[in-house]
């Protein structure tokens, strides 16, 4: 495999992390949330990014471990 191979998997892998990241800020920011339409909302954002954390697992798993 080449260079270019592992900064794709790389980058890829910090993607997922981030979305993780972002997931993990918006319980925080719920869970502090003094209204129920503001702890709603972070709510709803925390579930659109573990969507986007699905996503890009399992096309990294469909792209990167299938060549293996």
């Amino acid at each position: 495999m080449n260079e270019d191979f592992y900064s794709l998997t790389e980058n890829w892998k910090r993607a997922i992390q981030a979305e993780q990241d972002a997931q993990d800020l918006y319980i925080l920011m719920s869970a502090a949330a003094q209204d129920p339409a503001t702890r709603d909302l972070f709510k709803a954002l925390a579930s659109q990014e573990s969507k986007h954390e699905d996503l890009l697992e399992d096309e990294y798993r469909r792209i990167f471990e299938a060549e293996m």
